[in-house]
C-alpha cells in the first residue's frame, strides 16, 4: 500500500509516519503544486546475511590459522606502532 503526502505533512507528521512504515506502508512524498516527487520511504526488506568462507589468497597453500585473537591489539601495543 503507497500513500501520498506532500512534505509539509510529511515534516509535521514525522512520528505518525514513521508507524505507518514500521507496518510496511510505503509513504509517496511530494511538493509544490505540480506535485513532484521528492522520494519514496518504506521498510527495507532485510536479506538473510550469508557468511562466505574466503580463501586466504597467497597464503591458501599455506599453513596458515589466523583467529580472532590474533586481530586483537593491547593499548600498548598500538602505542608502541604508533596508532
Amino acid at each position: 500500500m503507497t500513500k501520498t503526502m506532500h512534505i509539509g505533512d510529511f515534516k509535521a507528521q514525522f512520528s505518525q509516519v514513521v508507524k505507518m512504515i514500521e507496518q510496511g506502508i510505503t509513504i509517496k512524498v511530494i511538493k509544490g503544486k505540480a506535485g513532484e516527487v521528492v522520494g519514496y520511504f518504506k521498510k527495507e526488506e532485510e536479506e538473510p546475511k550469508v557468511q562466505t568462507k574466503r580463501p586466504l589468497g597467497i597464503l591458501q597453500n599455506e599453513n596458515v590459522n589466523i583467529s580472532l585473537e590474533d586481530l586483537q591489539w593491547s593499548e600498548e601495543e598500538l602505542d608502541e606502532w604508533g596508532l
